[in-house]
């Protein structure tokens, strides 16, 4: 008998698992005509055919997805991305398929003022409305028949988490409730221990308008959020101390190991980790990364391409010593969906 129940699980246990399909959709969150939002999600469908390349060109590889598909009903968890200085929706689509092949409604954003194509003040300037712009989202997606979710798609409010890479890892923590302490910042950049962040705190102007000191140190804590994950975070220490310890949502940093004198995961991750509370946090180093390892892979070529746009460009291409990009995404994939399971996700 045993050999027999064997014999009929056995193709079972070793036939490979069959890919989970994921639809997607972009929308446009116009709530404040000023500064509408891109939206672009990814979530679990119940169709099977109609899969395409999503955000692939010919540098940077996509994600499979079934545009416009049904998406599965019920209440889901959400995952909000918010990309780093420069960047835009498609940054972190790897980690948002795989977290909607889980089950999870995963949305990505552009950030006016920050992104591509749309980086430099003004815009720059007005940095608080990243956090804004968190929470004009999660207020979007729990408000029912807006034609923002799929239809049928619902949000399980007690269930939402943000994840940044860069700038957006600085988001993400803004959102968490730590503080924007502008004189801190700006003398710490006399130093400087941490060179690129006060170079785009120049670039972005930064504080130097009438309105921004008291903007910028204005609470950001957005009380929804249940989970958050920092990609290699930047401009970590312009958070005051005293604020970084009252954070209480969980937490998971990844930085990256690469040595970066423009950003030292010392200087940047490690503030964090010395003043954030040790029980609401994880720090999971992440072998082989260098700062942009966090972006898709970059295809045969591709880094040529980039760097015949700009040559400074290229960078984005390059992991850290012994990195390999696929690898390091199934390390982060790995490392973000067992925090969020033990987050209650």
């Amino acid at each position: 008998m045993k050999r027999t129940l064997l014999a009929l699980l056995l193709p079972l246990l070793i036939a490979p698992l069959a890919r989970a399909e994921i639809g997607t959709r972009d929308a446009i969150l116009t709530d404040r005509a000023d500064r509408p939002l891109t939206l672009r999600f990814f979530y679990p469908t119940t169709a099977r055919e109609g899969a395409v390349m999503i955000g692939d060109n010919p540098a940077l590889t996509g994600v499979r997805a079934i545009p416009g598909a049904p998406i599965v009903p019920g209440p889901a968890p959400l995952v909000i991305f918010s990309h780093g200085s420069g960047g835009n929706l498609t940054n972190q689509a790897w980690l948002a398929a795989a977290l909607a092949e889980r089950g999870m409604i995963a949305v990505s954003l552009n950030h006016p003022g920050t992104t591509t194509r749309d980086n430099g003040p003004p815009g720059s300037a007005a940095l608080w409305e990243r956090p804004a712009d968190i929470r004009r989202v999660i207020d979007a997606v729990l408000q029912a028949g807006n034609g923002i979710l799929p239809s049928g798609g619902q949000v399980a409010p007690d269930r939402i988490a943000l994840i940044g890479h860069s700038l957006g890892g600085f988001t993400a923590l803004w959102s968490l409730g730590a503080r924007f302490d502008l004189a801190r910042f700006e003398a710490d950049c006399r130093t400087p221990a941490s060179p690129a962040p006060c170079r785009i705190a120049k670039l972005y102007h930064l504080g130097k308008t009438a309105e921004a000191p008291a903007l910028l140190a204005a609470d950001q804590r957005e009380p929804r959020l249940r989970a958050a994950v920092a990609l290699d975070p930047g401009l970590a220490r312009a958070f005051s101390p005293g604020s970084l310890m009252r954070v209480e949502t969980p937490l998971l940093l990844i930085p990256a190991t690469a040595p970066n004198p423009e950003m030292p995961p010392a200087a940047e991750t490690g503030y964090l980790a010395a003043h954030l509370p040790p029980a609401n946090h994880r720090v999971e180093p992440l072998a082989g990364a260098a700062h942009f390892s966090f972006l898709p892979e970059c295809k045969p070529g591709g880094a040529a391409l980039i760097a015949a746009d700009d040559p400074d460009d290229a960078i984005i291409c390059r992991d850290g010593p012994g990195g390999d990009r696929a690898d390091l995404h199934r390390r982060t994939i790995g490392l973000v969906a067992d925090f969020l399971e033990k987050s209650g996700f």
